[in-house]
């Protein structure tokens, strides 16, 4: 209805690599910075290419807080696997998702056609192009007929997990 504000059920985040190298070529970066975002609670949906990470975190939480502490995690975990220099470019890239089935057909995209973290090999079927297949790491919580139940349980979940640090959510 006009003037009522739409809530946000999720944020689609892109992070870039400096420069756009291709660093999430070398596997041992790419699991580590992978396996951090599939742990986190608030992903609906990841990938991962070479050079930049499509996030889709679920819920109204502050998106820079989240991204600022994902950015710092990675640049000193890829410092211990031996990477000098700056992961990330400076700017990341996030808009709000206010529609559960837009969340439903970004998540089917991001995580290919399974479900759960899984690795997989390109040229499997229902891939629809090149960056795809050439994405082995992806991930989508949503499956099944229960997806638009899923998608609201997480906004609801990320809303009360801010309540409980004593910052309320954003509307």
């Amino acid at each position: 209805t006009a003037g009522r504000r739409e809530e946000i059920v999720a944020v689609h985040a892109t992070l870039r690599t400096r420069g756009g190298r291709p660093l999430f070529r070398e596997p041992a970066l790419a699991w580590a910075v992978f396996a951090r975002v599939a742990g986190s609670r608030a992903t609906l949906a990841a990938r991962l290419d070479p050079d930049r990470l499509e996030w889709l975190l679920a819920g109204a939480r502050p998106v820079a807080e989240t991204l600022t502490a994902f950015r710092a995690f990675s640049e000193r975990l890829a410092r211990r696997l031996g990477h000098d220099g700056a992961l990330w470019s400076a700017a990341a890239e996030h808009r709000p998702l206010a529609s559960v089935r837009e969340v439903e057909v970004l998540a089917a995209r991001l995580g290919g056609n399974g479900s759960g973290a899984r690795r997989s090999e390109p040229g499997e079927p229902g891939e629809p192009d090149e960056r795809e297949a050439a994405s082995p790491y992806r991930l989508s919580r949503l499956r099944g007929a229960s997806r638009g139940g899923a998608v609201r349980r997480a906004a609801r979940r990320g809303r009360r997990g801010r309540a409980r640090s004593g910052r309320a959510a954003p509307r």
